[in-house]
Order: C-alpha cells, then structure tokens, then sequence
C-alpha cells in the first residue's frame, strides 16, 4: 500500500478535486479504507451511509483535521494532502457549517459582510469602516440573490426561523468562493415545515461549484445527487446514479430500507 512518503507524482485529470485511495487507521482499527472519489466542476454527488460509516472521519480526513495514513487529496491538480485545514478553503476546498459561526445580534447583511472581508482577507476593514470597501455590498447583494434572502438582510440573525438560519449559514460559506463544498448535513435540526427553504438553496448552488452532500435525509439526497457513494465500515461500498443506489438491494439492506 503507497504511504504518505511513497507517493507517486499527482497524475493530470480532469477532476476539480479528486480523493485517490485515502486510508486512515489507528492502530490495527481501519477507519477510512481505500476511499476513491472524484468531483468534476459542477459535480452534485452525494456521500450516505449508515451511522458509524466514517463519514464524518473522511470529511476530517479531507479537510485536514485528521492526516491519513495513506493515499493522496488532489485540488485543481494540487497535491493538497499536507496543506493545512486553513489553507485548503483559501484554496477553494470549503466544507459547510463548521468556518464561521453566525453572529446573532447581527443582521444577515452584516454577517455576510463579515465573511466577504474574511474571504478578501481584509481584517482591518472591521476598524477602520466598512463605507470605503470597494465591491463589498455589491458581494453582499450577489449573495443575497443568490440564495433568495433579499428580504431577510436587515433582519437581526437571532429573529429568523432556524431554516432560515442555515440559508445565512450556506451565505457565509458561498462568501469565501469555494471550488469545492462540502456540504454537511444542511437538513440537521431543520422542521419539515423548513425543508423546502434548503432544497431549494441547494438546488440554486453556483452551476460551477463541485459540491459533495453529506446527508441523512433521503428525500434532499435524491433530488439532489447525480451520483452517490455509499461508505460504509469505513470502505465506499457502492457508486452510481440515484436510480442505480436506489435499487441496488445490497444499499436497500443495509441502508435505505426495503421499502424506499
């Protein structure tokens, strides 16, 4: 098996970002096995499997919190798997949810705002004014547009319906212009009378954003993917169109449930 200080040369590909046989173990326990993935621009893929899967120790492994122990990260051509997790969203590798906390005593604007200049790097915009930046509220309102929620920008952040607060969420993670998302969970905690607000939020990405959806909620997954990758014991089990994992039995069994 090829190690960290054994890898061959990054092999050009038309993939944006591309996972080539990524392994994590601790010890004699394999948590992430030999996990391939491959996101063109544009991509809508899907990752699911049941609880314990390692789905959440594969975004960990992706986004730099954990270092595997073998296998490779690729971004836009990049070998990126020593890159440190701050550098990787500056380099466009963004995962949802987890960059920025909403300030709620803020309005969403403001929060967008926030996020612009963090993107850009300009801290000191925070205490020398904001008035004088060039292109900061025509950023703002791009992004207000773009995820629907023109009408929610004065609106103080700790006013809005939890469903709504994810669309601020997603607003703050589409500030920092990912090339690659990863979108964790954007359903969690989110009423059923509020899951039509994020469907639609992820229904409107930017066409040209790679996204990768790690979710439980069937019903967002399959209207959502293209493809999808079932992991499970740590090991992707199966790859295909939503049509294709939904009638493959062995998914049926083990995940979905006879009767989806």
């Amino acid at each position: 098996m090829t190690t960290l200080n054994e890898q061959p040369a990054v092999t050009p590909t038309a993939s944006r970002f591309s996972v080539q046989g990524l392994s994590k173990r601790f010890g004699n326990l394999v948590v992430a096995d030999d996990i391939h993935i491959d996101l063109t621009p544009g991509a809508r893929m899907a990752l699911i499997g049941p609880n314990g899967a390692g789905k959440s120790t594969f975004v960990n492994l992706v986004t730099g919190l954990l270092t595997p122990s073998s296998g490779r990260i690729v971004l836009d051509g990049e070998d990126i798997t020593t890159m440190s997790a701050s550098r990787r969203v500056r380099n466009g590798l963004v995962r949802s949810f987890q960059v920025t906390r909403l300030f709620r005593e803020l309005t969403v604007a403001d929060n967008i705002r926030l996020a612009v200049l963090q993107e850009r790097q300009q801290y000191m915009r925070l205490f020398s004014g904001l008035a004088n930046t060039p292109g900061l509220d025509e950023e703002v309102q791009r992004i207000l547009n773009e995820l629907n929620i023109r009408d929610r920008a004065s609106s103080l952040v700790h006013n809005l319906a939890y469903g709504e607060q994810r669309l601020v969420e997603i607003a703050l993670v589409l500030a920092l212009k990912p090339k690659v998302l990863l979108l964790d969970e954007p359903a969690a905690g989110v009423p059923d009378s509020e899951s039509d607000l994020i469907l639609e939020a992820v229904g409107n990405l930017p066409k040209d954003l790679a996204v990768l959806l790690i979710e439980h909620d069937m019903d967002l997954v399959f209207s959502f993917a293209e493809q999808i990758a079932v992991l499970v014991n740590g090991a992707v089990m199966a790859t295909g169109t939503p049509q294709e994992i939904a009638h493959n039995e062995t998914v049926r069994n083990i995940y979905l449930g006879k009767g989806h």
